[in-house]
């Protein structure tokens, strides 16, 4: 969502380091300041039993070291918590080299320990201000999607 977003499964760009699989997902950020890309969960992800997801990510451009790559959790069961509520943002440490981020949702008090997510959602150097904060086509490579403590 958001103009000229895009999500796909490509060959792994540096099929090497901490990742050696030969497919990986692609995300380039779209035009609009809050554009990314959402996954309905196959299981909920429930807060009782985990609070990180963990993923490997792969930036080919330096200039977007120090970005961040926002990791949101939606589509709560019973409605709550509201949408925008499990939103965590961890930035890029280096270029050209798979890296391992966390998320870590245990740090946000107003997430109930029973909760349960429906759905995930990624952004990339987003601006929910509607100013753009830059990174309009950017792409890097994401993989290894888990959830873990």
């Amino acid at each position: 969502f958001g103009g000229g977003q895009a999500f796909s499964t490509v060959a792994n760009p540096n099929a090497s380091g901490l990742n050696t699989t030969a497919s990986v997902g692609r995300f380039t950020r779209g035009w609009d300041s809050w554009s990314g890309t959402y996954s309905p969960l196959n299981l909920l992800m429930d807060f009782g039993v985990t609070k990180k997801i963990k993923l490997l990510a792969y930036n080919p451009d330096p200039a977007l070291i120090g970005k961040t790559i926002n990791v949101e959790l939606e589509a709560a069961l019973g409605g709550s918590p509201g949408n925008g509520v499990g939103v965590k943002k961890v930035a890029f440490t280096t270029s050209g080299a798979w890296e391992e981020l966390v998320f870590d949702y245990s740090t946000i008090t107003n997430l109930p320990a029973n909760a349960k997510f429906a759905q995930i959602v990624f952004r990339f150097n987003d601006s929910y201000s509607g100013a753009g904060v830059g990174g309009q086509g950017a792409i890097f490579y994401i993989d290894n999607i888990r959830l873990t403590n």
